[in-house]
């Protein structure tokens, strides 16, 4: 454990030398998954957005090392896409402890999930994550970035990647 603690002490100080958002970015990042080890994986609902959450602040690190500005619908797509990803998971797990004891479960948020509730979460999810996609390739700000108006021929392969994975998971 202090080993651990010294080596990632020692990369947050190279990190905050390089890149002081970079630094904030993962010092936040750290913090939450250590209260999401803790304490927010144990809360339905919850341990999925912290998730989602993961991703985002990984996508903000990149932007942060590449000096690449980030805009709010990538993040909110992102921030989606990851929900829809974990509560598919949660979902392949919560059909495979149906024929267990409650003592052999190990993920216990899985005992307060029910699989009606979850294939709603999913749909809401898909919903939220193909219309914040969409709203990324019409907004203005990232087609003046790359020099087009047409991103938006790049939905039905979206569209098509999400359907598709649903109908693998189901």
């Amino acid at each position: 454990g202090l080993a651990a603690a010294a080596l990632l002490a020692g990369t947050l100080l190279l990190i905050a030398r390089f890149n002081r958002d970079f630094f904030l970015i993962a010092v936040f990042y750290v913090g939450l998954n250590v209260f999401y080890s803790l304490f927010l994986k144990s809360v339905v609902i919850i341990d999925t957005m912290v998730i989602a959450l993961g991703f985002v602040l990984r996508v903000m690190i990149g932007g942060a090392v590449n000096q690449i500005i980030l805009y709010p619908w990538i993040l909110i797509s992102t921030f989606l896409l990851a929900i829809f990803l974990a509560l598919i998971k949660r979902r392949q797990e919560f059909l495979k402890i149906q024929d267990l004891h409650p003592e052999q479960v190990t993920r216990k948020t899985l005992q307060s999930y029910n699989l009606g509730m979850l294939d709603q979460m999913i749909s809401i999810a898909t919903a939220t994550t193909l219309i914040s996609y969409i709203m990324y390739a019409l907004s203005p700000d990232v087609q003046q970035k790359f020099h087009t108006a047409k991103l938006y021929y790049t939905v039905p392969f979206v569209i098509f990647g999400i359907f598709r994975y649903l109908f693998l998971a189901y």
